[in-house]
């Protein structure tokens, strides 16, 4: 079973690959072939159907006006504080563009020019048939006329909408405004109005919205004089009441020497917090057991530094010292004591200086307290000049605030009051809707084109179905893709291959008598792929069977036996169809004892074998069905007897029973060197033919190959077979 599927899949690979590099437009075409009436008539209806609706179409003319969103229009008055254009952004013409086709614009547009009387956008309500038909028989089922006014209106509106077109040229700031009606004069008059409808839209909202603005400043600006005049007024009594001259904004002497001492204490605390930093790190380095030579203030002192040298020689000597003596030695002694006597001198320089840090930070501490003291007095006096003042300035500042907001209102009040009259637009119609010069729609040849090439689309899609549908295998192509084994050949059918005049006899005395007929030429042309085409491998046993009845497999054996006689070689074919016994019926007389008697030794072979008068070849038939059903074809018998066949004759065909129908076949199938599967042409299901590969792949048996019997030699060049039939049938 490995080997076989092994194979099939290596045959499906190699030939998937070959299929994969080249498009099988040849196949292609010849499906369009088999079924090209199919493909006329499908695609006749579709064209012959879009003819009827694009010749058909009532004529629709279309008219275009063109609206300019103008960004450097000039302004006599500068409106932009009552009411914002538009803005300059490309994206904005897009949003025009939306509010063009908006239901606002196109209700206006209907009113303008009283289209509720149009049939075209209102027409009468649509009753159906039976409806009409019960309403006559029955009252209450009557349709009723009265229509929703408000309903009929906006229905009306949304068929004015439907011919309605508004597209922005390119990435300019052009919109162009189309518009479709039966009628070419309705056209051109509905896209002006379209374009008057959008620039009055423009204008209404610009003045509405002047109207709100200055409405709110008018009822604004009444509080506002009131709050001025009050406020004027209660500063002058104050002012009065406690003998103010003057109230000036400019800072006084007292306010300047108080941002001074200010500015100073500042610079002050700042100095305080950076020296008593300094001694707070000094002490913490002192505290973490350092030596005070990495003090801040010690690192930039040239005392220690130049004690902090010395000791890095005396060190250096001791070090050398301890190498050289022993630890009591005179100069290593003295060494150690100068060493000590630096380390002494750096402890006290650092000392003193953490006692200047020290007397720094106090000296900053007197003076951030002197600084305070004299701010708190200049404040205290800063208050009592100030107090009287105070409250003038506030009143006299509240009075001045009331005053600039009344002049600011009444300001901008007058001029809303003038934008009202001449608030420009932000579009202008470039070019008016004219008449158009022919209709628009329907699009005769582009839409004849267009139904040309649906209907070749539906065409082929009808012939894609019908080759679904067909479940057989039409060429040796599909035998090789759907059970991934070679195709060894189409045998035609004899009633295709005969002309009228002449008389149909069966197949196999045709083989004899028609030698050079393509019906002969096709088996002999198996009979070579068998014997030869098995790579060094020598087969002289071949199991002939199919999956159902009535394929051809005996006449394909039987055939094969003759050509194979005639071409000199010993051969036998066997009939091992126990239930149809198919080959024994080819003899002119019923055999007496056959394959089962020699199987159980009631008779040799010699006494068995027929031999054909008219080509040579053997037949060993059944002979007498065993009584009772036992497995006869897995017996030593049967293979003893393959064995005695293969030793006396160069060729052994089993005509073996049909693999779906009966078991044994699949049994005598491996025990044969190849098989050879009939499938009747276009008519064996595939899925059957599959079932039939599987079943001998579950045995180990060795597929040779597939052959295609019963082919119409007349239908054959639409699957490929045009020229190598054409030739076979003029060489006979």
């Amino acid at each position: 079973m490995n080997a076989l599927v092994e194979r099939r899949n290596g045959f499906s690979h190699d030939h998937e690959h070959g299929q994969n590099i080249t498009m099988d437009a040849g196949r292609i075409g010849a499906a369009f072939r088999r079924h090209f009436r199919l493909f006329l008539l499908t695609a006749g209806i579709v064209l012959v159907i879009a003819a009827c609706l694009v010749f058909t179409q009532v004529p629709k003319y279309t008219s275009s006006a063109t609206v300019l969103i103008d960004q450097h229009k000039q302004q006599v008055m500068k409106s932009e504080d009552f009411v914002s254009g538009l803005p300059d952004n490309s994206n904005i013409v897009d949003t025009e563009t939306q509010i063009i086709q908006s239901p606002a614009i196109a209700a206006s547009v209907f009113d303008r020019l009283h289209l509720e009387k149009d049939p075209e956008f209102s027409p009468a309500p649509k009753v159906s048939l039976w409806r009409q038909i019960l309403g006559s028989i029955i009252p209450s089922l009557k349709p009723k006329s009265v229509v929703d006014p408000e309903k009929a209106r906006l229905q009306a509106i949304a068929n004015l909408q439907n011919g309605l077109n508004v597209q922005r040229v390119a990435e300019t700031f052009v919109i162009t405004i189309s518009y479709t009606s039966p009628d070419p004069k309705k056209a051109a008059r509905i896209a002006n109005a379209f374009a008057d409808a959008y620039l009055a839209d423009q204008a209404t909202a610009k003045i509405e919205a002047v109207k709100q603005t200055t409405g709110w400043l008018n009822a604004r600006l009444e509080s506002l004089q009131e709050q001025a005049t009050e406020a004027s007024k209660k500063l002058q009594e104050y002012k009065a009441q406690h003998n103010l001259l003057d109230v000036t904004t400019d800072t006084t002497l007292t306010q300047q020497e108080v941002s001074a001492l200010d500015q100073q204490l500042q610079l002050a605390r700042a100095d305080e917090a950076a020296e008593t930093a300094r001694l707070d790190t000094a002490r913490a380095q002192l505290r973490r057991g350092s030596d005070g030579g990495d003090v801040g203030e010690a690192l930039g002192s040239p005392v220690i530094q130049g004690l902090r040298a010395q000791r890095a020689g005396v060190s250096q000597r001791v070090a050398d010292m301890s190498g050289r003596y022993g630890s009591r030695h005179p100069d290593l002694l003295r060494a150690k004591r100068e060493l000590a006597d630096i380390d002494g001198q750096i402890n006290a320089e650092v000392q003193r200086i953490i006692s200047s840090l020290s007397a720094r930070v106090q000296v900053a501490h007197n003076r951030v307290a002197s600084l305070e003291a004299s701010i708190n007095r200049t404040k205290d006096a800063l208050v009592k000049s100030n107090l009287q003042n105070a409250q003038a300035g506030v009143m006299q500042l509240n009075a001045q605030a009331a005053a600039s907001i009344y002049q600011a209102f009444s300001q901008r009040l007058k001029e809303g009051v003038a934008l009202q009259g001449m608030t420009p637009s932000d579009a202008r119609v470039i070019s008016a809707a004219a008449l158009p010069i022919g209709p628009s729609l329907p699009r005769t040849g582009l839409d004849m084109a267009l139904a040309v090439v649906i209907a070749v689309l539906f065409g082929a899609v009808a012939v894609a179905i019908a080759e679904m549908l067909d479940k057989g295998f039409s060429s040796e192509d599909e035998v090789e893709r759907g059970l991934g084994f070679p195709s060894l050949g189409v045998v035609p059918s004899l009633g295709s291959v005969l002309d009228k005049s002449e008389v149909l006899r069966s197949p196999t005395d045709h083989v004899v008598e028609q030698p050079w007929s393509p019906f002969t030429e096709s088996f002999r042309a198996i009979r070579t792929m068998l014997v030869h085409g098995r790579q060094g491998n020598e087969v002289k046993i071949i199991a002939v069977s199919s999956a159902l009845p009535g394929e051809g497999k005996t006449t394909t054996a039987m055939c094969l036996a003759r050509v194979s006689a005639a071409a000199g070689a010993s051969t036998v074919v066997v009939d091992c169809d126990l239930a149809n016994r198919g080959l024994s019926g080819l003899l002119q007389a019923p055999a007496q004892k056959g394959l089962i008697d020699v199987l159980d030794g009631s008779a040799s072979l010699s006494e068995v074998l027929i031999q054909d008068d008219r080509s040579g070849a053997y037949i060993l038939p059944v002979g007498a069905r065993p009584q009772t059903p036992r497995d006869v074809f897995t017996s030593p018998a049967m293979r003893g007897l393959l064995e005695e066949l293969r030793k006396r004759f160069d060729f052994v065909i089993l005509d073996t029973s049909p693999i779906l129908a009966v078991a044994d076949s699949c049994v005598i199938a491996r025990q044969a060197d190849a098989v050879l599967m009939v499938a009747q042409w276009r008519k064996t299901p595939r899925k059957l033919a599959e079932a039939s590969v599987r079943a001998l792949a579950m045995t180990d048996a060795s597929l040779a190959g597939t052959v295609l019997s019963q082919a119409d030699i007349k239908e054959l060049p639409h699957f490929g077979y045009g020229r190598y039939y054409g030739y076979a049938r003029g060489a006979a």
